[in-house]
């Protein structure tokens, strides 16, 4: 299925609210699978491809897969990227924020776990501004 993911972590280390607000969205298939892990246990690894080339990975591997959130508009992963580091291979903490294709006007309504909609209705990540006089359209995923 189609979707628009957004990491939310860099090198193991959470992005700030406004760095995943202005972050970069990618749009991609994505796919899920059961694969066993050098250890030999059976582990959940997701994957965004390329839907022109399936065969072309947008993002490193999800492993050890997690559903942790969701809700009508939008899901949460989290699990562990795989790195290169100086002192050879690691994993590093992961969480992809997908939502619908930009098609749906109402995909972009909702946010990660506690980030909120920067917009003239919305205050910015952390500010407690006045509330909306309308309806939120914002749905908080809670951890």
């Amino acid at each position: 299925m189609k979707f628009i993911v957004q990491r939310l972590y860099d090198k193991g280390v959470r992005l700030p609210d406004q760095s995943i607000l202005n972050g970069v969205r990618i749009e991609g298939e994505l796919r899920t699978r059961e694969e066993r892990d050098v250890n030999g246990e059976i582990t959940r690894v997701a994957s965004l491809l390329d839907g022109a080339r399936p065969h072309e990975k947008l993002l490193p591997d999800l492993h050890h897969a997690d559903l942790v959130n969701i809700s009508p508009l939008a899901m949460t992963l989290r699990g562990f990227e795989r790195v290169m580091t100086a002192t050879g291979p690691t994993e590093v903490r992961q969480e992809w924020w997908i939502r619908q294709p930009a098609g749906d006007a109402a995909a972009t309504a909702v946010l990660p776990a506690a980030a909120v909609c920067a917009t003239a209705e919305y205050p910015a990540p952390g500010h407690m501004g006045a509330q909306p006089a309308k309806p939120a359209k914002l749905l908080r995923l809670v951890p």
